[in-house]
């Protein structure tokens, strides 16, 4: 236990949420948590955000966070949106080309981007909320875990120095450790990391070239050099270079890019905006939290680079533990909900490192046999129609899942395997012939979504004493647009081009409860009896609050989840 002796000189702060770390994962939960009010304080060692490009891209799952909080339009407007990637050969030729058309969630599957300029975006979206403070040059010496029991009544305690060398402790209820791959706070804990780190060193150039007009990344699958091209907003073009094991990394680093930049670039018309030399990793901490002491993002897990996912899954993070935060402080859920954190999040990450290990494989042939050898599968992959679509269109990309947790243990009845999985979001148009993406119209909190009103209402009024601990939206999708069903609560809205309608056709009669991170949790059907709602609850009961609905999420209700 923490001694609670302190000096005289030692200033004391209280929060419920202490967020460790500035990057895209604590920026993306300090907008979460700000827009429910909650009281959060974000530490970070660093004087103030980097200027330091890392990652280069975001998916349409990490566009959607953007979109709860807000700031969707802010981050495309400074990216390249509907980028697509050329697989090429040792001689430049095009092996295969994937798109990147606008997917079921309602955004391009990759959109280009620069990362000090998300991370600006995300700082400057705190400045809505009072209930955030943001203190840069602020340093974690230790810290001390809380219990995690009803209440948090035992808090985290950090010790923290400021830039001007004074000490400063901070209570907090919920602790996030945000602070990258080589976190402190991780190591603090004791938590290992297991996995693998590869040899394999690369050279990141990122660039400053006015004369780019590709919109198209490159991955170059060539034997004697795998490198690859990322074109980025504001004329910035990151270069990739395999540093083969008989090499040099210092030569690179001091000269030897400018060779590699005429060679492959062809001009001289390049500025360097910075270099760097990495090794990748491909791990995961054997635990991510002790105590009310969580760990996100590159602290969690360390994701090789070649599926584009680093950033990616730190927001993904972020939203997951978001939603369950502010459940448990703001709608007095059980603080037992954080542990599903976890175990939501960590097949997923499995799935996005293998995703990740695989493209590897493909960049980096380890000879002219094996470029060879991933020329001639790509080839004879793009004859056959199914598989050309397969890969044109990203299908080959792990979509995210959820693991045991905040959704049903069941699936017999699971519509073409939607339970787990992030619910389409197409564009919907209501009563009044206002047309918007469906997130907008389901509020902050749960939604229940069926195709019928009056069936609708009629299973959530019959199933009240559970449904109603959630106080969902009642959504009925039309492929017509209709008004809203008299004398209930329930909103009526077109499907525009009945994506999510046809996941409702494919089994007759149900509806889909939908979590405010928009994954569905369960699916029910509105003709049988009450087993399937009391199998769900019984699964989630020791995560509901116990008091009654005037304390759940409302339709006023201000939080951006």
């Amino acid at each position: 236990m923490h001694d609670t002796y302190l000096a005289p000189d030692i200033s004391v702060r209280k929060t419920d949420v202490l967020i460790i770390g500035a990057g895209p994962t604590g920026l993306t939960l300090a907008n979460t948590l700000g827009a429910s009010g909650i009281k959060t304080i974000v530490i970070d060692k660093k004087p103030g955000p980097v200027e330091d490009p890392r990652a280069v891209s975001v998916d349409d799952a990490a566009l959607r966070v953007m979109q709860s909080l807000r700031l969707c339009d802010e981050v495309l407007a400074d990216g390249v949106p509907g980028t697509g990637m050329r697989f090429r050969g040792a001689s430049g030729q095009i092996l295969a080309r994937v798109a990147s058309s606008v997917s079921e969630l309602g955004y391009p599957k990759r959109t280009n981007v620069h990362q000090p300029i998300v991370e600006a975006t995300l700082l400057e979206g705190l400045t809505r909320f009072d209930s955030v403070d943001v203190l840069f040059g602020h340093e974690l010496r230790s810290i001390a875990a809380g219990e995690c029991g009803a209440g948090f009544e035992t808090p985290a305690i950090a010790d923290v120095v400021g830039p001007d060398g004074a000490p400063m402790q901070i209570h907090a209820r919920i602790v996030a450790a945000c602070d990258g791959g080589r976190s402190f706070t991780r190591k603090l804990l004791g938590i290992q990391m297991d996995g693998r780190t590869f040899e394999q060193r690369w050279l990141v150039l990122d660039t400053i070239d006015p004369q780019n007009t590709e919109q198209e990344s490159d991955v170059y699958c060539d034997p004697a050099r795998p490198r690859v091209r990322i074109p980025g907003p504001r004329n910035h073009v990151r270069w990739e270079f395999m540093i083969r094991a008989s090499e040099d990394s210092n030569y690179f680093l001091e000269s030897g890019y400018r060779a590699l930049l005429n060679q492959y670039r062809g001009s001289d018309d390049v500025s360097l905006a910075s270099k760097r030399v990495y090794t990748f990793h491909a791990r995961m901490a054997r635990h991510w939290s002790v105590g009310n002491i969580y760990l996100l993002g590159d602290a969690a897990h360390l994701n090789p680079p070649f599926g584009g996912q680093g950033m990616i899954n730190g927001i993904r993070d972020a939203a997951n533990f978001g939603w369950k935060c502010v459940a448990i402080l703001k709608k007095n859920f059980a603080p037992a909900l954080l542990s599903t954190y976890e175990t939501e999040r960590r097949c997923s990450m499995q799935d996005s490192i293998d995703f990740s290990l695989k493209m590897g494989n493909l960049m980096m042939p380890s000879g002219r046999l094996s470029g060879w050898l991933n020329a001639m599968a790509l080839a004879i992959a793009f004859k056959i129609p199914s598989m050309r679509d397969h890969i044109v269109q990203q299908k080959h990309r792990p979509k995210p899942r959820l693991g045991d947790g905040f959704v049903t243990s069941t699936s017999a009845r699971h519509p073409a395997g939607s339970v787990g999985r992030m619910l389409p979001q197409p564009v919907v148009v209501d009563s009044s012939g206002t047309e918007n993406r469906l997130d907008s119209a389901l509020g902050t909190g749960f939604a229940l979504i069926g195709d019928d009103p009056l069936a609708l209402w009629r299973f959530f009024e019959g199933n009240g004493s559970r449904l109603k601990r959630l106080a969902p939206e009642l959504i009925a999708l039309s492929h017509q647009r209709a008004p809203n069903e008299s004398g209930t609560s329930v909103r009526v809205l077109k499907d525009v081009d009945g994506t999510v309608l046809s996941m409702l056709k494919a089994l007759p009669g149900s509806v889909l409860l939908v979590r405010p991170d928009r994954y569905i949790a369960a699916s029910f059907s509105m003709e049988a009896d009450a087993s399937e709602v009391d199998a769900f609850f019984d699964t989630v009961q020791s995560y509901l609050p116990t008091c009654n609905s005037s304390n759940m999420w409302s339709k006023n209700e201000t939080a951006v989840i």
